[in-house]
């Protein structure tokens, strides 16, 4: 259980080993590992994130929908200075991440990265103190 996270996975099953994992469902349901309990789980959904306001460093979500009630719950958590990490599959070859970067503020770096064998648009948005409008890197 994590009772004060810094780093939060929304959608989380324990790939990332220092953050915890935001899920409804206590065990893993994918890779390997399916079927057993995920670690420092945080019963939750990106909609509703059980925290307080501006209490999350980084915040990971990777392959998790980015509906708007979700976007609006990062933006609530998330500290100030904090970094997001989006990573998705494009869907024909549409930007997966451009709604988030209309919502979440910050500077906005873009790239792909690999993991198993699905390669995936990652988008990284750094906030900082009294940043506006997101800028492309």
């Amino acid at each position: 259980m994590c009772d004060r996270p810094t780093v939060l996975d929304i959608g989380g099953e324990g790939r990332h080993p220092d953050a915890c994992n935001l899920n409804p469902r206590r065990y893993k349901t994918f890779g390997p590992q399916r079927g057993e309990l995920i670690p420092r789980w945080i019963e939750g959904r990106g909609e509703r994130i059980p925290l307080p306001d501006g209490s999350v460093e980084v915040v990971i979500v990777e392959r998790t929908p980015l509906v708007p009630a979700t976007l609006a719950e990062i933006a609530r958590v998330a500290s100030s200075t904090a970094r997001i990490i989006l990573r998705h599959v494009p869907v024909h070859h549409l930007d997966p991440h451009r709604l988030a970067v209309q919502v979440l503020k910050g500077t906005i770096e873009r790239g792909t990265i690999t993991i198993g064998s699905h390669t995936l648009q990652e988008t990284v948005i750094s906030r900082a103190e009294g940043s506006g409008n997101p800028s492309d890197k």
